[in-house]
């Protein structure tokens, strides 16, 4: 039913709103998808400049604490947790970099992007903790 939605900053900003006082609490990772009524992670960042989590903590710090603040524990969540984690980095590192590098504006090469990103974070353990960058 969401998912044809065309999404604009000011419907992303009212869903998660919504979501949120509806809720009490930030929309989990599971949530943040038009199935459910909210933006992707992505279409949010795209139309509003923010990452979602960042749009809650700033804008509810109320419950900060109830959210994933530490990865959760069983493995299928702490898998999509640590998948999260590392798109949102990885996002930051494209959006960030966009006054050096204009031609990234149209969002062509992210996904190889990402996948170069978390190649790199994955080889990361394996030589100590200790970034070769």
């Amino acid at each position: 039913m969401f998912h044809n939605k065309k999404w604009t900053r000011e419907l992303c900003v009212q869903r998660v709103d919504e979501f949120v006082r509806r809720e009490q609490r930030y929309p989990t990772p599971q949530k943040r998808t038009p199935k459910c009524g909210l933006p992707s992670d992505t279409a949010f960042r795209a139309h509003t400049g923010i990452s979602m989590i960042k749009y809650c903590r700033a804008n509810y710090p109320e419950f900060n604490n109830m959210n994933l603040e530490s990865p959760p524990q069983t493995p299928p969540e702490r898998l999509l947790w640590v998948e999260e984690s590392a798109l949102e980095t990885a996002c930051s590192q494209w959006c960030g970099s966009l006054a050096e590098h204009p031609e990234r504006a149209d969002g062509q090469g992210f996904a190889e992007f990402v996948q170069a990103f978390q190649q790199q974070r994955q080889a990361e353990p394996q030589m100590g903790g200790m970034s070769m960058s």
